[in-house]
């Protein structure tokens, strides 16, 4: 039996994971704050069902009822500062691993690309941040449902998700510096051909 709940909580904790991972690229690449929202919310909505139904199986109404707000109740309980300093330190080092090796470039439309994603990068990690926590939220909720504290769920669930973030940005790194080369490309021909849009007005106006 304990082989098996083993077992079962490696698979949560992948769908945990997978979900964060698709936030993570999604609302980092997209760069659109209202549809990054719908977004969210519909990915929230999902993950905690796919969780639910992991557990099981076929979860009534009442029963994803309970567990939906269980898992927003604890979800939205008082941030603390000390939570926060934890992300801002976990995602220090991730993001100049990500966009280190393009820093220092010369080439304007690469430098603008980076500029640009950094800041959704950040946005982006913060949201896979809270897919996993909402993720491991539900999971301890229904694994502890009759004694569960929602503080301890949540210092537990914050504790854990903290590791998976780094997983999860690590796992996409790749996927952002490649959107980074091309984005830069992308800036540097549009760039160019305003440029020479401009300097061939200045000739015919000259003619």
């Amino acid at each position: 039996m304990e082989a098996a709940l083993a077992l079962l909580h490696k698979r949560g904790e992948k769908i945990i994971r997978d979900n964060a991972s698709r936030m993570f690229i999604t609302t980092t690449i997209s760069q659109n704050g209202s549809l990054d929202a719908v977004f969210m919310m519909v990915h929230i909505t999902k993950l905690i069902r796919q969780v639910a139904v992991l557990y099981h199986q076929r979860p009534g109404i009442g029963k994803l009822v309970k567990i939906y707000v269980n898992v927003l109740a604890t979800l939205f309980l008082t941030r603390s500062l000390e939570d926060l300093e934890l992300l801002d330190e976990q995602l220090e080092p991730m993001l100049s691993l990500m966009f280190g090796s393009f820093l220092g470039s010369l080439v304007p439309g690469v430098q603008a690309a980076v500029n640009l994603l950094m800041n959704s990068a950040i946005q982006g990690s913060a949201n896979a941040y809270l897919s996993l926590r909402v993720g491991l939220i539900a999971q301890e909720f229904i694994i502890n449902e009759e004694r569960g504290d929602k503080r301890k769920i949540r210092k537990s669930a914050t504790l854990r998700a903290l590791p998976m973030l780094g997983t999860v940005v690590n796992d996409n790194r790749k996927i952002i510096q490649s959107t980074v080369i091309k984005l830069g490309k992308k800036i540097s021909k549009e760039g160019y051909n305003k440029g020479r849009s401009w300097t061939n007005g200045i000739f015919h106006r000259d003619n």
